[in-house]
């Protein structure tokens, strides 16, 4: 829609942080010819679709509105020179979420409250109508004897779901609820036919968890979501 291309080149000629906004939308890291590529098509479509006048007013112009973004607070350089010799940049309350975010990764990481001491030998025997290969054993010894938080990586087909499923046989064995958690509804049923547990859409499972805690929930989070008082004492959260 022409009118709402105009409106909202005008707005960033009005207010030129809003570029870092468009921006992030699609590229949570992006380069400073994107933020130059995304001043000049404002500076275009908030002319009714033609060049500003004066090829000198249009440089001033796209050069004054440059320094505003490049100045602001609401970005932050990542990488001075990468690979390629360029710089990164990214939204600072987006750096800044992410630093929160292995902060509590860390913590979990160091906490250890699920361990079960389970042998491999006992791994080996266990029943689950399929042995389980060298690598699957070594993983199922390592998440039941690991920290609170494992990563299972492999390729499709690799065998992970027959990892979860000792796991979960394992936990609930020694009296826990095993439960999942998918982005979307497809991969819940997917996971749970998988697995033969209950498995709750992330977005849903967070918005119980808000109730359960006496919080109105949310169906969508921004980047400051954190600093809410909800989230602000995660490490008694955890």
């Amino acid at each position: 829609n022409e009118e709402i291309i105009q409106e909202n080149a005008r707005r960033i000629i009005a207010n030129p942080e809003l570029v870092i906004d468009r921006l992030s939308i699609d590229k949570p890291v992006f380069l400073a010819t994107d933020i130059e590529n995304e001043i000049h098509k404002a500076l275009i479509n908030g002319q009714d679709g033609k060049e500003v006048e004066g090829a000198s007013y249009s440089k001033e112009k796209l050069l004054q509105m440059y320094a505003i973004v490049m100045s602001s607070a609401k970005l932050t350089i990542i990488n001075p020179c990468d690979l390629k010799g360029q710089m990164l940049f990214a939204r600072s309350d987006q750096v800044e979420f992410e630093k929160k975010l292995e902060e509590v990764i860390t913590d979990l990481a160091g906490q250890k409250d699920h361990v079960l001491g389970v042998s491999r030998e006992a791994v080996e025997k266990i029943n689950i109508g399929v042995k389980l290969t060298d690598q699957q054993v070594e993983a199922v010894v390592s998440i039941l004897n690991g920290s609170n938080l494992s990563v299972l990586e492999g390729f499709p087909g690799a065998g992970k779901s027959t990892v979860m499923l000792a796991v979960r046989k394992y936990y609930e064995a020694a009296g826990f609820e095993v439960i999942g958690t998918a982005m979307t509804n497809k991969a819940c049923s997917e996971l749970g036919d998988k697995l033969g547990i209950t498995v709750v859409n992330t977005t849903r499972l967070r918005q119980e968890w808000q109730q359960q805690r006496g919080h109105k929930a949310k169906l969508n989070l921004d980047y400051n979501f954190y600093k809410e008082k909800e989230y602000s004492d995660w490490k008694g959260i955890l």
